[in-house]
């Protein structure tokens, strides 16, 4: 992913808050936290961290724990709302990091904008390259066999969510790509209101990629891993670096 998505840039802010009330960070950090667990691993490395909840959650539980982001504009929330962690500037497909961590996270279905065989490699070739000896990855993506099926009933969305004193309404657009896969576009509209008034209107797009289970069994394999658990409901993977 070379392109600044401006959700991830200009629209840092408006992510920040919007997320929050999409995902619930404290019931995702208490079940990767009983992963974890059962691994036995303490030093986590969180990849693609976003503003820095989920992280915060983890380090909060007792973790230690590293998180990297390709966006310096999120970095800078994160680093505001958990200053206890250090945040990097990383790219996932060339993770340059001299401490070897139990485990490497990947949530939030950021692992779909490696959208190439070639990205795709190189991200857990640099996730591998980052754990010790029979440390642990987990990673989710979208199901593309679910993605396939639905794809017509999720073809245009309308979002409304209200922030603080603002009114977001988000509206997507998705069409077929299939030029490296299972992958299709992405558009978004953010129009945001406030005293019932729009004050900004915002446009974003971007390439996705779905995911066969079978796709990432080879690309896992041939990256030096095994997959010891799956998650079909959350399409979640959790793989031993072997």
């Amino acid at each position: 992913m070379t392109k600044k998505l401006l959700l991830y840039t200009k629209l840092a802010n408006l992510y920040d808050e919007f997320y929050q009330k999409i995902f619930n960070y404290k019931k995702m950090a208490v079940e990767i936290d009983k992963i974890l667990k059962r691994y036995k691993a303490k030093k986590i490395l969180e990849v693609a961290c976003g503003t820095g909840h989920l992280a915060k959650y983890l380090h909060d539980f007792g973790y230690i724990i590293i998180a990297t982001d390709l966006f310096e504009e999120i970095l800078n929330l994160a680093r505001k709302n958990a200053p206890e962690i250090k945040f990097l500037k990383q790219d996932m497909k060339n993770l340059k990091l001299k401490q070897k961590f139990d485990a490497v996270i990947c949530l939030g279905r950021s692992f779909t904008y490696m959208t190439t065989n070639e990205d795709v490699e190189k991200a857990l070739n640099s996730f591998n390259k980052v754990l010790k000896r029979n440390g642990i990855l987990i990673f989710d993506n979208f199901n593309a066999e679910k993605s396939i099926r639905n794809f017509d009933r999720y073809k245009r969305r309308t979002e409304t969510i209200k922030l603080n004193d603002k009114v977001v309404v988000r509206k997507h657009k998705q069409s077929w790509n299939l030029s490296t896969g299972i992958t299709w576009n992405w558009n978004c509209e953010y129009i945001i209101k406030q005293n019932n008034k729009v004050i900004q209107i915002l446009k974003d797009s971007s390439v996705l990629r779905g995911f066969l289970k079978s796709e990432l069994e080879y690309f896992l394999e041939k990256t030096g891993f095994k997959i010891l658990e799956f998650y079909p409901k959350e399409f979640l993977i959790v793989a031993k670096k072997i």
